[in-house]
């Protein structure tokens, strides 16, 4: 069991909320940590053994505009933390994923990595090519259907792609919250952290994914 936490926001974001969200997380998982987020139009990956609010705290993030950070306990190989990157793709993910080899098989790609929330890149990199072939407007929906499709074990997770300036959350299970509060939109492994921090509309996702702009 892991923690995936993160916050997007149209300005600055509280440090005060993403401390509060990562202090939860750390209740999942404290066998390693690691970030990524946004300063001066440059995107940056941090991973460390340290704890994830540890982590945050040496981390220069004031002009950030989105965090989202992992909080590990460890399933598989134990040498590779996350957010995992495969071609601009950034992945943070919450479970166990049991049919990794078959998944790179059905989309005709080479791991990179023995953790198998690479495959979840992989997916969505065979949905990217697979739009940039076809020369249409990739269809964000199909990629949550690829992952249904060709996952099998317990996905939370976000997806970050930076060049396409897009957020995907997707979870099977329902370990995955978001809400809203001022001008953030937070989200988090659990519901209970979201309402103390006061967040309006939240809701749970599972068998589905979100799209954030």
């Amino acid at each position: 069991m892991c923690g995936i936490i993160g916050i997007i926001s149209k300005n600055k974001i509280s440090k005060k909320d993403l401390l509060e969200i990562s202090k939860d997380a750390e209740r999942r998982g404290v066998d390693s940590s690691g970030i990524l987020f946004n300063s001066d139009k440059n995107i940056y990956l941090k991973r460390s053994n340290k704890s994830l609010t540890k982590l945050i705290k040496d981390s220069n993030y004031n002009k950030t505009n989105f965090v989202i950070g992992h909080s590990r306990l460890i399933t598989n190989s134990a040498t590779e933390n996350q957010p995992i990157e495969r071609n601009s793709i950034y992945v943070i993910h919450n479970g166990i994923i049991v049919n990794n080899d078959e998944i790179w098989a059905k989309i005709n790609l080479e791991p990179n990595l023995k953790i198998d929330t690479e495959s979840i890149a992989g997916i969505v990199q065979r949905c990217l090519i697979s739009s940039k072939n076809s020369s249409e407007k990739l269809d964000y929906k199909k990629i949550f259907e690829k992952l249904k499709e060709y996952s099998k074990g317990t996905i939370a997770c976000a997806i970050m792609l930076p060049k396409l300036g897009k957020i995907l959350l997707y979870s099977n299970n329902g370990s995955l919250h978001i809400g809203s509060k001022n001008d953030q939109l937070i989200f988090s492994s659990e519901k209970y952290i979201l309402k103390k921090l006061s967040c309006r509309n939240i809701f749970q996702i599972r068998e589905q994914g979100k799209l954030i702009r």
